[in-house]
């Protein structure tokens, strides 16, 4: 029976070509772009789970006399810590603020080529331990005992040395003095770092450079905010702790508490406290805001293509009543008339998700967003995954819209679904309502446009 229902179903197709292929169009532009909207919900929402110890992480933070919380820590407090003992903590460490750094870096011997503004974030010994990031080449030990070590991302590993050459002890020239630098370091830089090893790229959704690409870490850094003489009087970077299993963040503040830890800063005592991993990224920076629009827009599209699609579906079906008559006279009974309807509906998805999965193998190469530091870069393959999610979804609605058919035809005697009865026209209340809905979508699209177009121009 299955092959007599796709049959039955692409016959169908054929009967009303242009309005199917509206249909499974629309729908299908619909899915692109409600999957890559929330795509990039579901990428935000993500934040920081890249990271095995997620939960056993907890961000150390200072609060002012007056109660406000200072965006960074100095490197001293963590040093101070560490020296105290918590029954509660595993480990400390530091991690400096990113900043753009530029190198000439040996590719060869005797051959050196310039790279500006990398990403590059200086850390302490411990942040493999806390933040697990995978070694492809070289070693972390090696790295941690090294002056001037370097550690590379794997994307720039390749791009500058390509796929066969090892980068492995290969030197970078440091071309512009950093302002943590020592005073007997030229204004030209001149300091030689080491690379001592390479790891996986840091996705782009952690909380220590949210939407910025981050190209290598240094450790031992002569240059950098760890050494820098000054170091106490200054917010330099983002201290956490590795909690011990069972134990959590409050636990950790109420130790704070009870030992009445103060930290001397700009010439005030501020309090020490402890909070969930990422608890402070989500309360001041800006993601909650944009991954809720992203959110609501691919809602507001799908809302948009579903209701031509199913409008359009309800009445092929409720148009073919004589054809669901013969089949009552013949024996056929609900599960049947189900089955068939289910197969339709199948069909045109289908399609319609088949023409999705190419519109995103198309476009798959431009799908990288960049706006001022912020990238984005969707990737093909996850979106595939997420977009077949979306159709099993669909088709649970095609479920449901065809299981509301064949009850409203299970109540239409049989003489009047082959004869047909004088319907007296009304309103249209249904189409009217469908066609409100999709003018008020139209209008906060529009009204965003000009929001964002306003915004533009006020930015430039």
């Amino acid at each position: 029976m299955l092959s007599h229902y796709i049959k039955m179903a692409v016959r169908q197709l054929l009967k009303y070509k242009i309005q199917n292929l509206i249909s499974v169009v629309g729908l299908s532009v619909g899915i692109l772009c409600f999957s890559i909207c929330l795509y990039c919900s579901r990428f935000i929402n993500g934040t920081d789970s890249c990271f095995s110890h997620k939960e056993r992480i907890a961000d150390i933070s200072l609060y002012t006399s007056r109660g406000d919380l200072y965006s960074g820590i100095p490197a001293t407090l963590i040093e101070h810590l560490r020296k105290q003992g918590f029954d509660e903590v595993e480990d400390f460490t530091f991690a400096v603020y990113p900043r753009k750094r530029s190198y000439n870096v040996e590719i060869k011997e005797g051959k050196e080529l310039p790279y500006n503004d990398l990403n590059t974030m200086e850390v302490d010994s411990l942040f493999r331990k806390i933040f697990t990031p995978r070694i492809i080449q070289g070693s972390w030990e090696v790295a941690a005992n090294t002056p001037n070590a370097v550690i590379l991302t794997r994307s720039l590993a390749k791009r500058m040395f390509g796929e066969s050459e090892n980068p492995i002890g290969k030197r970078m020239m440091l071309t512009q003095r950093l302002f943590t630098a020592p005073k007997t370091t030229p204004r030209t830089g001149g300091i030689a770092y080491t690379i001592q090893a390479v790891i996986e790229d840091i996705p782009l959704n952690t909380s220590l450079s949210f939407l910025e690409k981050l190209d290598m870490l240094t450790l031992n850094d002569s240059e950098g905010t760890l050494q820098f003489s000054d170091r106490g009087n200054m917010t330099g970077g983002w201290g956490f702790a590795l909690l011990h299993p069972g134990k959590t963040a409050q636990k950790l503040e109420a130790r704070f508490h009870s030992m009445n830890l103060k930290h001397r800063l700009y010439d005030e005592e501020t309090a020490i406290t402890a909070s969930s991993f990422g608890e402070k990224f989500w309360n001041k920076s800006i993601a909650p805001f944009f991954a809720g629009i992203t959110m609501v827009v691919g809602l507001l599209i799908l809302l948009t293509g579903l209701l031509n699609f199913f409008h359009f579906l309800m009445g092929t079906f409720l148009n073919r009543n004589r054809e669901y008559g013969i089949r009552k006279v013949m024996g056929s009974g609900n599960r049947q008339l189900f089955y068939q309807l289910f197969v339709h509906s199948v069909v045109i998805a289908s399609i319609a998700f088949l023409l999705t999965f190419c519109l995103i193998e198309i476009i798959s190469p431009y799908l990288n967003f960049s706006l001022f530091d912020f990238v984005l870069i969707i990737e093909k393959n996850l979106l595939f995954v997420q977009t077949a999610e979306y159709m099993g979804f669909i088709l649970f609605l095609c479920m449901i819209l065809c299981f509301a058919t064949v009850l409203r035809i299970r109540y239409i005697a049989i003489r009047t679904s082959i004869h047909g009865s004088e319907i007296k026209r009304h309103k249209h209340g249904m189409r009217n309502m469908l066609l409100g809905i999709q003018f008020f979508i139209c209008w906060i699209f529009v009204s965003l446009t000009v929001a964002l177009y306003m915004q533009a121009e006020k930015t430039e």
